[in-house]
């Protein structure tokens, strides 16, 4: 007797050909809760993603918002960037007076004169304040004469006199 014709089953007796199409289908639903499974967990880490991605955008949002319409003192970007400005241009200085310290080096050797150096960095005569409007005559600008009278401004063509309303 090696094949059992009958299988026991919660008190029921199953045939064998039963019982294996009952296995099957308990596999392959098995398949399925497992890819199930698989696809919530992904589907899980897609939306922590976004929902992270949409708190950093809130946030930035507030921030920016902030700096539009946010009273004077919460306000930020000019004062920063000017202090950033400030070292970076510190550095350079340095630099610069590395940089001229070794070519005055360079120069001690030879009697090249440095072309830097020979033009002033200040021009000869400052420039005045100015005081007012520019005289147009003295300029090459085009001129236009525009008439902006007519007949009932020169008087001429009939009187114009000027009625109370009321």
């Amino acid at each position: 007797m090696l094949a059992r014709p009958m299988v026991m089953m919660g008190g029921e007796h199953v045939s064998a050909s039963e019982h294996d199409k009952l296995r099957e289908m308990l596999s392959s639903r098995e398949a399925v809760v497992a890819a199930q499974g698989e696809l919530i967990g992904s589907l899980q880490g897609k939306i922590a993603a976004l929902e992270s991605a949409l708190v950093n955008h809130a946030d930035e949002i507030a921030l920016l918002k902030r700096k539009i319409f946010g009273a004077r003192s919460e306000r930020s970007g000019t004062n920063e960037l000017q202090l950033l400005l400030g070292e970076i241009l510190a550095d350079e200085k340095v630099l610069q007076k590395h940089l001229d310290e070794l070519r005055g080096k360079a120069g001690e050797g030879g009697d090249a004169a440095d072309p830097d150096k020979s033009t002033p960095d200040e021009p000869a005569k400052p420039r005045p304040k100015p005081k007012g409007r520019r005289d147009l005559s003295v300029s090459n600008l085009p001129r236009v004469v525009v008439d902006r009278g007519g007949p009932h401004r020169s008087g001429i063509g009939g009187t114009r006199r000027a009625h109370r309303l009321g």
